[in-house]
């Protein structure tokens, strides 16, 4: 019934969704109890649980330097201070809480290893780290999964981050960055393409769970392993996941919810640090470098 039930409605709904369609009595046969007994965590079926690889895109919380903009200015006065590397501001932290708590609830519920891999960026760390803690794994730290522009200079040196987060697994981290600042758009998407290849490899055929917690224009890492055209639609809240779900190795991950939002699992936003998507300027740029080809097609 509950699988019938979820058929009926649109791709990219959620839990919260399906209860208000059942709240409304648009769904005949299907109580909130029976509902409520599908949230992962997630906001996804529970049958997804089942499914044999899932990578989880997320976005790092909310931003300090957004919320308090005269940080930036006092940083970039201090010797050493590194105003591209903001932390989260307490309503991020908050938030960064309420993610780990769902994923942790989602992952230990699944067959197989899970790992969180996260870029190199202070505000994604943090966000990182309480789904590490909860699910009792190390936290890799993966430059493929950087903000865009990124270049080493950008942010500390993995160990200088390791003498605060002891949680970072040294040996299975991947530091390395350019000593130039990368090209956007088109530099940044060749990069999250190879990210994409290598996840492939890293999976094979076991069965996983790759938690990975970035920046919101790793929307288009959602692309390449969905292979679908990365749109203007497609977007990414702070604290924000795509869930994608696979059973062979061989297919493309299919969508099981977008993160265009944060429901159901943060209880709070704010204004400044918001959903954020590709712009036709940018997508565009990348077109112009592969004969037209939309992303992630093209040879660049």
């Amino acid at each position: 019934i509950i699988d019938a039930a979820w058929a009926a409605l649109p791709h990219r709904v959620g839990v919260a969704e399906l209860e208000a369609a059942v709240a409304a009595e648009a769904i005949e046969g299907v109580s909130l109890a029976t509902v409520a007994r599908l949230r992962t965590g997630l906001g996804v079926p529970a049958s997804a649980l089942r499914r044999r690889q899932w990578v989880v895109v997320a976005r790092h919380a909310d931003r300090h330097d957004y919320a308090k903009p005269s940080w930036a200015t006092i940083i970039a006065r201090l010797a050493g201070g590194l105003p591209r590397d903001p932390p989260l501001s307490a309503l991020g932290h908050a938030q960064a809480e309420q993610l780990g708590r769902a994923l942790a609830t989602a992952a230990s519920r699944r067959e197989g290893a899970t790992s969180v891999v996260c870029s190199p960026y202070l505000r994604c760390v943090q966000t990182a780290i309480p789904a590490a803690r909860r699910l009792g794994v190390s936290l890799e730290i993966d430059a493929g999964l950087a903000e865009v522009r990124h270049m080493a200079s950008s942010v500390p040196s993995l160990h200088e981050r390791f003498l605060y987060f002891p949680e970072i697994d040294l040996d299975a981290s991947k530091p390395a960055a350019p000593d130039a600042e990368e090209g956007w758009p088109v530099d940044y998407l060749r990069r999250i393409r190879r990210f994409a290849a290598d996840i492939e490899t890293r999976l094979g055929d076991d069965p996983a769970t790759l938690v990975c917690v970035s920046h919101a224009a790793s929307v288009s890492l959602v692309a390449c392993l969905c292979r679908t055209e990365l749109s203007t639609d497609d977007t990414l809240a702070p604290a924000g996941v795509y869930v994608l779900a696979r059973d062979h190795p061989d297919q493309p991950f299919d969508l099981l919810r977008s993160g265009a939002n944060n429901a159901p699992y943060v209880s709070a936003n704010s204004t400044t640090t918001r959903p954020w998507g590709f712009s036709k300027m940018r997508l565009a740029e990348w077109a112009n470098a592969n004969q037209g080809a939309r992303f992630p097609a093209g040879e660049a």
